[in-house]
């Protein structure tokens, strides 16, 4: 009976020792090239099942290469596609709108995950096509319709934000528009108040931003930190215009009314649906800290007493994300800077870490992540800044006749 011959159409390596047809003897592990005739049976069975066992006496040939069928091509077939195209347009998509703050952002990043889907499948496709003219162009249609897919994403922006009570930096830039009508409030009720906002805004986010903080955010905390002060804005220095209504009360009553612009500011907040990282800008702008002026002059007038600090004691808490203190640094040093006598290098400096270093060593920052590092480098900013918002004009001379 005449041996089966075993033919190949690529490379394959003997398993146990032949003979070439040509007589040329075969070493286990020897490469035969396609076409060649090794006087070899097929490989022996795996398992002694009676259909295992009648292949083994049949002639077996490499089929080669097999192409894929379908819209997606080759390797990228089935659910398997799915998740690679899925992880890559997702990374994509997640990249671009990393800080989502304009609407224009939506539409930019629809046409980068279209190029990209575009251009994963094309890669794939040729890897499995040579003929340019049999590429499957509807799913690039598919992939059109998924940018503009995208485009859906803003109008549900809002709703998610409610359901999962995240605010988006997109929420925060509408918040920050000055003409809308809480901020336009407070710029008509107390002007004062709201002017010191905006230097507060504006030295607050650029200190933000030197150390990695998130600057949208505490530029808006700042806008909204003192709204409390509309209901009695004439009880707060920046908005007296010669008359001090302090004069007619005790220093304990006093301090209450100025404790009272933090549950004010909670209140209005509430009526205006603010969301709860503002809300948290205005409970902890002050901490737990003390009315100084108050309690000191009541101190000094009453040596003897004992003084309830509770009394004089903002309700708090203390800050509790890196923001919060950067605006707390940022309102005590704002504000006292309108009270130096004059603005030299020197006197700025020594105002800004006297404040700065009294917060620290009461303790306001315990609770918040932030480094010895980061508010150096926030006194420094600070100190650059104010020297550059009070420094001196010169005077024009006059034209002599």
């Amino acid at each position: 009976m005449k041996k089966p011959v075993a033919k190949a159409t690529g490379f394959f390596y003997v398993r146990r020792p032949g003979k070439l047809a040509n007589g040329r003897p075969l070493r286990c592990g020897s490469p035969v090239r396609a076409g060649m005739r090794t006087g070899h049976r097929a490989p022996p069975p795996l398992s002694q099942s009676p259909r295992a066992t009648a292949l083994a006496g049949m002639t077996w040939q490499y089929p080669g290469p097999q192409k894929t069928k379908g819209p997606v091509a080759g390797a990228l077939s089935g659910a398997f596609g799915v998740e690679v195209y899925g992880f890559e347009e997702g990374m994509v998509a997640i990249y671009s709108l990393r800080e989502l703050s304009q609407r224009s952002q939506l539409l930019r990043t629809a046409l980068v995950v279209f190029i990209s889907y575009a251009l994963l499948y094309f890669a794939f496709e040729l890897i499995h096509e040579d003929d340019l003219t049999k590429l499957n162009t509807r799913m690039y249609i598919y992939f059109m319709i998924n940018g503009i897919l995208l485009l859906f994403a803003y109008p549900l922006l809002f709703l998610l934000e409610k359901i999962f009570g995240f605010t988006s930096d997109v929420t925060l830039v509408e918040l920050s528009n000055i003409n809308n009508s809480l901020l336009r409030e407070m710029s008509e009720v107390a002007p004062g108040t709201f002017q010191h906002s905006l230097q507060m805004a504006n030295l607050a986010a650029a200190a933000a931003n030197k150390i990695g903080g998130k600057s949208q955010l505490v530029r808006t905390g700042a806008l909204y930190h003192d709204i409390g002060k509309m209901v009695n804005p004439a009880f707060f220095t920046e908005n007296q215009s010669g008359v001090n209504p302090h004069k007619s009360l005790s220093y304990e009553q006093s301090a209450q009314v100025i404790i009272s612009h933090i549950t004010d500011g909670l209140k209005l907040a509430e009526k205006h649906n603010l969301p709860k990282v503002i809300k948290d800008f205005i409970s902890t702008h002050h901490g737990r800290g003390l009315t100084k002026y108050f309690y000191i002059s009541y101190k000094n007038e009453h040596p003897d007493e004992e003084v309830d600090q509770e009394k004089f004691r903002y309700p708090g808490p203390n800050p509790f994300t890196k923001e919060q203190a950067v605006l707390m640094m940022a309102d005590s040093v704002e504000a006292a800077s309108r009270s130096l006598p004059e603005y030299t290098e020197e006197s700025i400096s020594t105002l800004v870490d006297k404040i700065i270093d009294t917060q620290v060593s009461e303790g306001y920052f315990k609770e918040c992540p932030i480094t010895f590092k980061d508010i150096a480098t926030v006194k420094a900013l600070f100190k650059e800044k104010l020297k550059t918002m009070y420094h001196t004009r010169i005077s024009y001379p006059e034209l002599k006749k």
